[in-house]
């Protein structure tokens, strides 16, 4: 049964892991150490993180260089109504 963390440990390692990106060589590399400082569990730390920057509005697409993710995800949504997947491959309407 997974235990109930309370919103100041929380708080605490995603602060840590901010504190400390730059002492460590990958977000991972800060995400484990920060973990195993406080007794967490390396993936819970690293969801925090990921949800934080989410929630920041930060995560992946608008980070990548010159933003081709978020652009390219940007011409996939108005067209989605169009396209759907059927067993043999893309079919557009």
């Amino acid at each position: 049964m997974p235990r109930k963390i309370n919103s100041e440990l929380k708080a605490r390692a995603l602060r840590m892991v901010q504190e400390h990106e730059q002492d460590y060589p990958s977000q991972t590399a800060t995400v484990q150490a920060v973990a195993k400082q406080l007794g967490l569990g390396r993936e819970t730390v690293r969801r925090w993180v990921v949800q934080a920057e989410v929630d920041e509005g930060g995560h992946l697409a608008s980070r990548s260089p010159g933003g081709e993710l978020a652009e390219a995800y940007g011409m996939l949504v108005p067209a989605s109504p169009f396209c759907w997947r059927c067993p043999w491959g893309w079919v557009t309407a």
